[in-house]
């Protein structure tokens, strides 16, 4: 498997679309991950607008009817997968890395995070909803 990160913040549509073409010209199908990145670490709040680039980037690889697996990353958050589902934009991930760690900041800056069970199982909670709300939408 191999995964590749791409954005448009330097390529066209075009541009993008061959490079990706080029970078898995011997590749079996579906054996490449094609992580459709829109604006990297913004996705610290859950405002449609920073998850829209990494939308349009996974669109523009969709409609290029590539053999890979598409997942969303970079600006991600809980709007993510209703937003991509609205789009018909069958991605098959998304990472919530800023979103997810902002979301349990408070609980994961506490000095004994992993040895209190309570703060432990507060942010597992709160991480779990969105995961399960992420999947909900996306099923």
């Amino acid at each position: 498997m191999l995964s590749l990160c791409i954005d448009r913040s330097h390529l066209g549509d075009d541009q993008l679309i061959k490079l990706i073409r080029q970078l898995i010209t011997k590749r079996a199908d579906l054996s490449t991950i094609i992580q459709a990145d829109g604006a990297p670490m913004s996705g610290c709040d859950d405002r449609d607008e920073t998850t829209l680039q990494a939308l349009a980037t996974a669109q523009i690889v969709q409609r290029a009817n590539l053999p890979v697996f598409l997942m969303l990353s970079g600006g991600t958050n809980a709007k993510t997968t209703e937003l991509a589902r609205l789009f018909n934009i069958p991605a098959n991930g998304i990472a919530l890395g800023s979103f997810a760690r902002m979301i349990v900041r408070k609980q994961i800056d506490c000095d004994d995070f992993l040895n209190n069970k309570d703060v432990f199982n507060d942010a597992l909670v709160i991480a779990r909803n969105l995961v399960e709300t992420s999947l909900k939408h996306m099923g």
